[in-house]
């Protein structure tokens, strides 16, 4: 597991592999490393990712402009941070229905080939593990 002051190590591995800069401030990295050369040569990384929920609109207050106010802010938001930080923020969103695919389209979001695959981590497994050890 990098440390984020060892993240330098992974400059030239993206590069020859053609991956993004894992962000330290966004990213847990595992990588391999050729105790030979002390170069990596294999990396897994959980990222901290931005993505964008529903918007929710009490119905009485729908059709009034309200989501592109709040999703003018809140791009501005994001928008801001990729300026100060001096890095590319990607945001994914799944929209779950034909209104909110046209907000992605109109809002610059490009459609990706590739699905969507989810899990949820619970501690379980690790506790199970645990609990045995004690046992």
């Amino acid at each position: 597991m990098l440390e984020p002051e060892q993240h330098i190590l992974l400059e030239e591995f993206c590069k020859e592999e053609g991956i993004p800069i894992l962000d330290p401030e966004w990213s847990k990295v595992v990588a391999a490393i050729d105790l030979d050369t002390g170069k990596v040569v294999g990396i897994v990384a959980a990222q901290t990712q931005i993505h964008l929920e529903p918007i929710w609109i009490k119905k009485e207050y729908q059709g009034k402009g309200l989501w592109e106010e709040m999703a003018d802010r809140l791009e501005g938001y994001i928008d801001g941070i990729a300026l100060t930080s001096g890095s590319e923020i990607a945001v994914w969103n799944q929209p779950t229905n034909a209104a909110a695919e046209r907000i992605c389209r109109m809002r610059g979001y490009s459609k990706s080939d590739k699905p969507l695959y989810t899990k949820v981590y619970t501690g379980e497994k690790l506790s199970k593990l645990l609990n045995r050890e004690e046992k």
